[in-house]
């Protein structure tokens, strides 16, 4: 007897509004693209010093790690 609809709560009105969930859909997987471009870039560039470094002609250089 708890779960007994009434009239004034009965959801056969109810509709989505798939435009609202459609654009907040597209919006998440933009913020979910940009994040993943954000994170593969950002370990893809790192700082490896190299061995001719007690040389100091080069201290520090920047190497695409695969």
């Amino acid at each position: 007897r708890l779960f007994v609809e009434t009239v004034e709560f009965s959801d056969k009105d109810f509709t989505y509004d798939y435009e609202v969930i459609r654009r907040g859909g597209l919006i998440f997987a933009a913020v979910l693209f940009c994040l993943g471009i954000a994170i593969i870039f950002s370990k893809g560039l790192t700082h490896k010093p190299q061995a001719s470094h007690t040389l100091g002609l080069f201290p520090q250089t920047c190497v695409w790690l695969s």
